[in-house]
């Protein structure tokens, strides 16, 4: 190799002006990646693929389509999203392959541009993608775009490379090699890349008549007309590249061939019209959030510049075959998509990304051809490059108010949906859902709570044994969704839904009443969670809905087990069994799902059910339902089972089905004798009372059965509350002492003092309306969190309020009038505070003079305020904020003492929101290493306070989720 050859393969000012673009593009994607919520349907759908436990079984999901139908992709980024999970499970890992896509496409765009059109094109279009807010936006969402329009760059840019000078067989043949790779990549990543192998070969023969030269890497002359010797080889390659890239894909597009016809076919026509797919396209390249800053969109801001571009190219001789090129690559990529859209496939500005690239080119060649006018010296280079640098940067203007902040919107509110939920989590409590409202549907909300609630929750059903006794069910927030069962309490609506908290009474084996003739009878009802939860023995991997049980994972087998037992005596015997069930397959593929019915005298006894041969009575009869789905996930569903049997023989003298139906349900739900001032550490269990007494019971009432009355005493305002005057009693029913490892605090204290049996040790915090979680012997929380709602407002809790006033209809603080006022809270801590971390959502009306604005600050110990964090105006004359919460820390080092953090609004154009969907908060990471461990003994143990507040604390103990727990 020539020493002139090496030289220019060696960095010049344009390749480091390019490396400092992809590490502020890097920067921009980086920012608050993590922050928002997953989206639904996109984010949730690639989720719901990528959470598989393998890559094998992310591969059949992909394959089959299952869920069914919910994403339309080949496999590559689901197992990109997989492996990046496998580092952190956290909505930042999840969109990280996005954004290092997207961060990495500005430099490779760079090289695209400068073989094309030369330094000044590439240069312009590499700071334009890079502030471009639309492929910000892109490149932070866990989708396959960012990464699709990655494999788009570096596919042409391995062409180009193969198509340009020749510096030996060897490179040549590692570009076409390339090539095919990206190719590969593209396929393997949406099956719109079909469309490159055209593109590429459109742009090997578009290089082989050209008539002038095209720019070459180093410098803007350009590589030359390939020698005639050379064109059959370039044709040759192409076509051998694009062959080795469909090969490498054929495997994946045979063995999806039907299930891709039958989705395909299955769609109706939706094409726009090719000027409003044009003007759709635009705007959001050049001006999505143009809605957000109350503007009209754009398209014409990038639009005129690549028009103008595209007429300055054609009119450059040098920049001619580059300017066509860019317009075929358009092309390529906006025809197709425009033209198969349809009503399952809408048509998007993403699906088209990669047009985003020779636009941005094609912008760029206006500016190169005012840069050939100035002078071919180092100051006329330099200016060249800077000119083309500035000119792409402005293209981002419209962005400008929306910068860096507030273009990410957290639309679903899913992570406050998870906070809410985890902290009303407790041993023995399951989460459901029901009702049908999309976005909220079956599976996105699993998908939801596999996301942000693994292992938080049990199964809704009865499985492995476990004890329980309530259930969290969710269901959407609209005059469609099913009634709640009774007994159910709200707790409260966020995210599109309603949480409700509903007991799960449990009394099985059944106790089935026979008639007259001895004959029992039994029939599956699925409408009511809590009925059919009173219904089962057992299960594995089983949900259910309205209208019938299936697998809660369609990847693996479930089973239900019912169990029937008359009265101690009394045997029992299957006479007939009936059972509806159903299994839906895939289109021209033959059913494997099935549904087998097991029955027998004990568990260990169970047999295939056979009419012709019942099984023996004996004391319980037991029927299992197993479903499989098959290896191909078939959906399989049971709908209905009814089974009679007769019963034989006399009770036990002074047995009665009432005594015997309460001893039942006692046993598996741990209800317990009411005790008003009592708690159960990790348990709590359900009380009863005498139907009779029901009314004073209420609002704690959650279900009447027979002569019984279940009432929760978690419900009630004092569950819990200590103060000087009222002790309560920490109960341990089981056989094993228990480690009270965790402590729940809430309420206003002052430094109590909490003995418990013979131990005391104080509580060094005090604050109003606050919040705290210790862990003995290690790290705690401790928060205020106040809620500007109507019915959760409460003034004294700020430690100075001054001028400040609430909206009557919106969760807001403000100013009564244009004069400055603000708001402070105080909290005080005898343990070591390490770090302070606000959550807040400040909104502000973004005024021309720049006038409005929110600041955060914080005191320690009457010291000056220190500047936390600030929301001024931008100008832009429209509302800003609350999108996303803005989320600071600052770091304590350990301080004890008090603490103020003051929020200071400058009129009433400044907003302070805090709702349960919003939810302002302001935590202390503490060092809670004096906490005493302490172990809770079999028995009854009293709980004292040292309560100098009149209200008294909160004070729930509880061991940790594997502490041993004996039986009752």
């Amino acid at each position: 190799m020539s020493g002139k050859k090496t030289g220019a393969l060696r960095p010049d000012a344009a390749d480091w002006i390019a490396l400092v673009l992809g590490l502020c593009a890097l920067a921009l994607r980086l920012n608050d990646l993590g922050a928002p919520s997953a989206s639904f349907y996109d984010e949730l759908t690639t989720l719901a693929r990528s959470l598989a436990p393998s890559m094998g079984e992310v591969l059949r999901a992909a394959r089959w389509q299952y869920p069914p139908y919910i994403d339309f992709q080949p496999p590559l980024y689901y197992l990109m999203v997989h492996a990046a999970i496998g580092l952190g499970h956290t909505d930042f890992f999840a969109r990280l392959p996005a954004a290092l896509s997207g961060a990495a496409s500005v430099p490779l765009l760079y090289l695209v541009g400068r073989r094309l059109g030369g330094k000044a094109v590439a240069l312009f279009a590499a700071a334009a993608l890079a502030v471009n807010l639309h492929h910000v936006d892109v490149s932070q969402q866990t989708r396959l775009y960012a990464f699709y329009g990655l494999a788009s760059l570096g596919a042409l840019w391995a062409l180009l490379r193969a198509l340009g000078k020749n510096d030996g067989k060897r490179r040549t043949v590692a570009a076409w090699a390339l090539y095919g790779v990206f190719l590969a990549l593209g396929l393997y990543t949406s099956y719109l890349a079909g469309t490159w192998l055209v593109a590429g070969l459109a742009l090997t023969l578009l290089a082989l008549i050209r008539p002038a030269p095209s720019p070459g890497v180093g410098n803007d002359a350009g590589d030359g007309q390939p020698a005639p010797h050379r064109r059959r080889s370039l044709i040759l390659g192409c076509l051998l590249a694009s062959l080795a890239a469909l090969l490498l894909f054929w495997p994946w597009l045979t063995a999806t061939a039907g299930m891709r016809g039958y989705l395909l076919a299955a769609a109706a026509p939706n094409r726009p019209a090719l000027g409003t797919a044009l003007a759709h396209v635009f705007a959001a390249f050049s001006s999505q959030y143009a809605t957000f800053t109350g503007r009209p969109e754009l398209p014409w801001l990038l639009a005129g510049p690549a028009l103008l571009g595209l007429v300055a190219g054609l009119c450059t001789r040098k920049r001619r075959f580059a300017t066509v090129a860019a317009v075929l690559w358009f092309a390529a990529f906006f025809l197709p998509v425009w033209f198969k859209a349809n009503a399952t496939h809408h048509f998007q500005a993403r699906y088209v990304l990669p047009c985003l690239f020779p636009v941005l080119l094609l912008a760029g060649m206006l500016p190169a051809a005012l840069g050939d006018r100035l002078p071919r010296n180092l100051a006329g280079g330099a200016l060249r490059l800077a000119l083309s640098v500035l000119l792409g940067l402005t293209l981002a203007a419209p962005s400008l108010p929306v910068y860096p902040s507030y273009y990410r919107r957290d639309d679903s509110r899913l992570k406050p949906l998870a906070a809410f939920l985890r902290d009303r989590a407790a041993s023995g409590v399951a989460l459901d859902f029901a009702g049908y409202s999309p976005p909220w549907t079956r599976f996105y909300f699993a998908t939801f709570v596999r996301w942000y609630l693994p292992g938080v929750f049990e199964p809704p059903l009865p499985e492995n044994d476990r004890s329980f006794r309530e259930c969290l069910l969710v269901t959407p927030a609209d005059d469609q969704a099913p009634p709640p069962p009774p007994g159910a309490a709200f707790l409260g609506a966020l995210a599109r839904v309603r949480v409700f908290r509903t007991p799960l009474l449990n009394a099985a084996p059944l106790l089935l009443r026979p008639n007259t003739a001895g004959q029992v009878f039994f029939e599956t009802d699925f409408r009511i969670l809590p009925k059919a939860f009173a219904h089962i023995w057992d299960s594995q991997n089983i949900r259910i809905k309205p209208k019938g049980l299936l697998p809660a994972d369609r990847s693996a087998s479930g089973s239900v087990t019912y169990a029937f037992s008359p009265l101690p005596g009394q045997r029992i015997a299957l006479t007939r069994l009936a059972l509806d069930a159903r299994v839906t397959g895939y289109p021209g593929i033959p059913v494997a799902g099935r549904v087998l019915v097991l029955v027998g005298p004990a568990l260990d006894k169970l047999v295939p059910y056979d009419p012709g041969a019942l099984p023996p009575p004996g004391k319980t009869l037991y029927v299992r339902l197993i479903l499989e789905p098959g290896p191909r996930r078939e959906t399989v569903e049971v709908t209905r089972l009814a089974l009679a049997a007769a019963v034989s023989g006399q009770p036990d003298p002074g047995i009665t089905p009432e005594a015997e139906g309460q001893r039942r349900l006692a046993a598996n739900t741990l209800v317990v004798p009411y005790e008003k001032d009592a708690l159960y550490p990790g348990r709590r269990p359900l009380a009863t009372l005498p139907a009779s007494q029901a009314g004073q019971a209420a609002p704690l009432l959650v279900a009447t059965i027979g002569d019984t009355a279940y009432v929760d005493p978690a419900l009630s305002p004092d569950y819990g509350r200590l103060a000087a005057d009222k002790p309560l009693t920490l109960v341990n029913p089981g056989s094993l002492s228990i480690p009270l490892d965790i402590w729940k605090l809430a309420g206003s204290p002052r430094g109590p003092h909490l003995t418990v049996g013979g131990a005391t040790f104080q509580v060094p915090l005090t604050g109003r309306n606050l919040v705290a979680t210790l862990a003995a012997k290690g790290r705690g929380e401790a928060a205020l969190r106040p809620l500007f709602t109507p019915d959760g407002y409460d003034p004294d809790m700020a430690d100075v309020a001054d001028r400040v006033t609430r909206l009557p209809r919106e969760p807001v603080l403000t100013c009564p009038d244009d004069k400055p006022c603000a708001v402070t809270y105080a909290l005080v801590t005898g343990y070591p505070a390490r770090t302070l971390r606000l959550t807040w959502f400040p909104r502000v009306f973004a005024d021309a003079a720049g006038k409005n604005g929110l600041q955060a600050a914080y005191s320690l110990d009457g010291g000056a305020y220190r500047p936390l964090d600030a929301l001024t105006s931008s100008g832009s004359g429209r509302w800003e904020g609350l999108g996303v919460g803005r989320t600071v820390t600052a770091d304590l080092g350990g301080f004890t003492g008090t603490l103020r953090v003051r929020f200071t609004l400058s009129d009433d154009a400044a907003q302070l929101w805090s709702s349960l969907e919003t939810p302002m908060a302001l935590s202390l990471s503490l060092d809670t290493g004096s906490l005493p461990a302490l172990s809770l003994p079999p028995g009854r143990t009293p709980l004292r306070a040292d309560c100098p507040e009149s209200d008294g604390v909160l004070a729930l103990p509880m061991p940790l989720s594997d502490s041993p727990v004996g039986a009752p």
